[in-house]
């Protein structure tokens, strides 16, 4: 409703007590009279106006306003239209529900001014300035007595998101209201969103929504004042400045800030999921609001503080999605050099692990820290305890923040329990155990460091001898640290610090020399240092100790001292492996057999001097025997090593092969690894040698398979075969010999057998065949014993037309070793082309064959061939021979080619035999080696034929005759007609 004054109730009330004489029953109806009368006039009675009302505009200078109306005593909710208002000075004006801006106000807080708005609808905002509407609050001066308005939204629940404290009001289901323009330029403003329930308002900007998004931050403005903005609390917060929380979808962003002046104070509701930022976006359970554009200049004091969980302390909303890229965004930030700005990110002081930036991104839930963002003119301020403190002590406040130059911030470090302050660093570098610090003027990043720790108890002691020269150490276990951290050390010489001397352990120099030595150790976890008791150094044994001998068991080994001091009295020890040896106090030691392998040194020391010296060690060794005349027994090739026996000359001991089981790779003489043992291995070493070994070829037998000498027949193949038994990986040819003569060779398989076929076929009669073996390297040669082969004459079968022609004859062709079968004989009816004698014939066919050199060895001088007829075949028939013939005509040899009768041996029985000669008569081809040699059993004119039966005819036959003969008649008979009729 439209704001009116009410001193009319305050001139009612005044008048029922001047009428209180007039009696009880009187007052109360002019009571009743004036209440009713005072409730018409209520709305009808406009609030007064003030007039020339001072104010500082934007820039702080005092103007004066023509008029303004006047809020006295405020009421519920409201509203205020377009003008000017002024809460007068040392009055209170309080309002318990929302007062709704509506066009342009400008809001004046008259010195001594308390204005109270608290609004009491959930959801609504404290004052709503929402929209296209526009607030502007200014004050009177900017001292203590400055005026001062108080707002906060009403409180929300799960039904009804909060609102801002001024701002834009909220929503379940729709978007949080965007706020409108808000100016500030002067007051003590101190503003709170409206929290509870899922989401909450901006202390000033949007309002929040469950559903929708949250509201934006709209344009805010802030020239003077101070001003004091914190968002509501809710599981996803609004900001203090700017965008209103979300539970479902996107917080509202931050809008347009400006911040030309005052000092505000921003931070962001405390989130149970996640939070608003200080100064930027609302916090939200899906996607955080961006921080904005942001400029903060002028002499501007600015405290930025993220709300809980996750928010930025000047940039984006945090979120509680687990997805780095829904936290809000930073945003845009100026600020100018002359500002006072603090950034702090929300999470970190109050121990959540996903706090927001300082300046930059928020944060999401169980991803960790929102990204930092770096603006020029702000730094880091990081403060904090060392983590790995003995001690117990707090730091107050704690975290990271991001300030300007012109910022201050001071801390203070509060031992506990017995405690002390050990050191406060700021950036790395120590000033010393202050019990405060006061960060300002920043021109870096600045980390501060504070280490708490319990002073340092117990006792050390100084180890080693104190010599020059030599090392002392510091035995440390007498402290007592319940939590154990890393010493430093610091060497004294007669109570002053030794330059450089910072070790766990300390060298003795010559300055130290009867002076008084100690050790001071600290602690890094621990506060003060424990010195020990000292120590006097004494003078350096000085000189060199040398061994000589031969460091072999049963020598004799002589220590020699030079340069020790002169007059000096020298006590000598001998050592086995670092180790005194009992009894060995002088000079010279014997080596036995307990210092085999073992480093032989001796120590020396001299009465009157510190320390002692040392020579260097000689190892001791067993003695090596010299073998002579090593040798072996020889092997045969095939046999390992064990197959040889090593020997040699030297002491008493056995001699082994180092790999019995090595094949020597070749018949030869090699030599090969050996092993000596000694009889007596303690004084004596085993001794490695090489020894040669003469290996044997073998000695193999070659023996024909019989299986390969089966009895064949002229024409057909004559395999051989041999085994070589006895030979060691046998290589190179077997060959096989008819009568001296080579017919075939073939390479040892790896079974140690040859096998080849004979390049021809052989001619009939006995074959004496061997084989013989060349040898390799590594296996002698070897012959075979002779076995026959038989070649038996073949069956050719007859072409016939005479008597006992339809059968076989038998063929024999034999000759010298090495003359082969070229053609196998064949018997074949004879043709014109053979050109038989006149009117001679061959009833049993013509014979022919040829033999050729096998190129073997051998020759083809001559053939001998013998054919059998069937019996009686040969009756009536003359022996012919075809090819060259040689007769004398006269005096006067003369050679002819045709059939001539063989003279030499003709015919016997059933057989013909004759013999042809290479090149000589009968052979009809000229070329050497080679034999061509056609023949024929030949009926020649005027011999009598053998009886043949008469052939007798069959059924068919005689059919056929008859019709011949029938035929015939026929035709005889039509020629006579014809005749008779001419």
């Amino acid at each position: 409703m439209t704001i009116y004054y009410l001193d009319y109730c305050q001139r009612l009330i005044s008048t029922l007590r001047a009428c209180h004489s007039h009696g009880a029953a009187f007052v109360r109806r002019a009571a009743l009279l004036g209440l009713v009368t005072g409730l018409a006039v209520l709305e009808l009675v406009p609030a007064q106006a003030a007039t020339n009302v001072p104010y500082l505009d934007a820039s702080g200078t005092l103007q004066t306003a023509a008029t303004a109306t006047e809020l006295i005593t405020g009421g519920g909710a409201a509203s205020l239209s377009s003008g000017w208002y002024v809460c007068n000075a040392g009055t209170a004006v309080a309002y318990t529900g929302t007062l709704t801006v509506q066009g342009d106000v400008t809001l004046i807080l008259a010195d001594g001014c308390q204005m109270n708005v608290t609004g009491t609808a959930a959801g609504g905002a404290g004052i709503d300035v929402s929209g296209a509407n526009r607030l502007t609050i200014t004050a009177q001066s900017t001292g203590a007595g400055m005026g001062a308005l108080v707002a906060a939204a009403g409180v929300g629940d799960f039904s009804n998101p909060g609102g801002a404290g001024i701002g834009g009001a909220s929503s379940y289901w729709n978007p949080g209201s965007t706020a409108g323009t808000i100016t500030i330029n002067g007051g003590a403003v101190t503003v709170t969103g409206g929290g509870g329930g899922f989401a909450s308002g901006a202390g000033i900007g949007g309002g929040a929504s469950s559903e929708g998004n949250g509201g934006a931050g709209g344009t805010v403005t802030i020239n003077g004042g101070t001003v004091t903005a914190t968002g509501g609390n809710a599981a996803a917060s609004g900001a203090g400045i700017g965008g209103g929380g979300s539970s479902k979808a996107t917080a509202g962003s931050g809008g347009t800030l400006a911040i030309h002046g005052g000092t505000v104070t921003a931070t962001g509701g405390q989130g149970t999921y996640a939070a608003g930022a200080g100064i930027g976006g609302g916090g939200a359970y899906a996607e955080g609001g961006s921080g904005g554009t942001v400029t903060i200049d002028g002499e501007s004091v600015v405290n930025a503080n993220g709300g809980r969980w996750s928010g930025a302390g000047i940039g984006g909303g945090g979120s509680n999605r687990k997805d780095g890229s829904s936290a809000g965004a930073a945003g845009t930030l100026t600020i100018g050099s002359d500002s006072a700005v603090t950034a702090y990110g929300g999470g970190s002081a109050s121990g959540a692990t996903d706090p927001g930036a300082p300046v930059g991104a928020g944060g999401t839930s169980g991803m960790g820290s929102g990204a930092a963002q770096a603006i020029s003119g702000m730094y880091r301020l990081s403060v904090s305890k060392d983590a790995t403190s003995s001690g117990a002590g707090t730091v107050s406040p704690t975290g990271v923040w991001m300030i300007t130059g012109k910022a201050n911030m001071s801390f203070t470090f509060t031992p506990i329990g017995g405690s002390v302050i050990k050191q406060v660093s700021v950036n790395g570098m120590g000033i010393g155990t202050p019990a405060s610090y006061t960060a300002s003027g920043l021109t870096q990043d600045t980390t501060v460091v504070v280490t708490f720790a319990y002073p340092l108890t117990g006792s050390v002691a100084i180890s080693g001898s104190a010599v020059v020269g030599q090392s002392l150490g510091v035995n440390t276990a007498g402290i007592l640290q319940v939590q154990p951290g890393a010493l430093s050390y610091q060497w004294l010489r007669d109570g002053s610090a030794i330059a450089g001397a910072t070790g766990a352990s300390y060298t003795l120099t010559a300055a130290d020399a009867n002076q008084s030595i100690s050790v001071q150790v600290g602690s890094a976890l621990y506060a003060g240092v424990l010195t020990s008791l000292s120590v006097q150094a004494l003078p350096l044994l000085t000189g060199t100790i040398d061994i000589s001998g031969s460091p072999v068991v049963k020598q004799v080994l002589t220590a020699s001292a030079t340069g020790t001091p002169a007059g000096s009295t020298l006590a000598y020890q001998w050592l086995r492996g670092g180790t005194p040896i009992d009894a060995a106090l002088a000079s010279t030691h014997t080596l036995v057999t307990a210092d085999i392998g073992q480093a032989i040194s001796v120590q020396v020391s001299a009465t009157g001097y510190g320390g002692v010296l040392n020579s260097s060690a000689v190892t001791a060794s067993k003695i090596t025997p010299v073998i002579t005349s090593p040798q072996a027994t020889p092997i045969t090739y095939g046999q390992t090593l064990a197959s040889s026996t090593p020997s040699g000359a030297g002491v008493d001991g056995s001699f082994a092969w180092v790999d019995a089981t090595t094949a020597p790779s070749g018949a030869g003489t090699s030599s090969y690894p050996a092993t000596f043992t000694p009889t007596d291995p303690a004084n004596y070493n085993t001794v490695a040698l090489s020894i040669a070994v003469t290996t044997n070829p073998t000695a193999p037998t070659l023996s024909l398979t019989p299986a390969s000498l089966s009895t064949i027949t002229l024409g057909g193949s004559a395999n051989v075969s041999a085994a070589l038994a006895g030979a060691t990986n046998p290589t190179g040819t077997v060959s096989f010999s008819d009568d001296g003569v080579t017919l075939c060779s073939a390479r040892v398989d790896g079974t140690g057998t040859a096998s080849c076929s004979v390049p021809g076929l052989l001619l009939a009669g006995d074959h004496p065949i061997n084989a013989s073996y060349a040898g390799d390297s590594n296996n002698q040669d070897a012959t075979s014993s002779v076995q026959t082969l038989t070649v038996n004459p073949a069956s050719v079968p007859l072409p016939g037309t005479g008597a006992g022609a339809s059968g076989t004859a038998q063929v024999s062709i034999s000759g010298p070793a090495g003359c082969l079968l070229d053609v196998a004989p064949t018997i074949a009816a004879a043709t014109q082309a053979d050109q038989l004698p006149p009117d001679a014939t061959a009833p049993l066919g013509l014979l022919r064959f040829a033999v050729k050199d096998g190129g073997l060895g051998g020759s083809c001088s001559s053939v001998q061939v013998r054919a059998v007829y069937p019996s009686g075949s040969l009756a009536g028939l003359a022996a012919y021979k075809y090819g060259p013939h040689t007769q004398m005509t006269g005096a006067t040899p003369t050679t002819t080619t045709g059939w001539y009768a063989l003279t030499e041996a003709g015919m016997v029985g059933d057989a013909m035999s004759y013999s042809v000669a290479d090149n000589g008569d009968g052979d009809s081809d000229s070329t050497a080696g080679r034999i061509d040699d056609p023949s024929a059993p030949l009926r020649l004119p005027g011999a009598a034929a053998a009886p043949t039966s008469v052939p007798t005819l069959g059924h068919t036959e005689l059919v056929l005759l008859v019709l011949l003969l029938a035929g015939g008649a026929v035709v005889a008979r039509r020629t006579n007609r014809k005749e008779g009729q001419q």
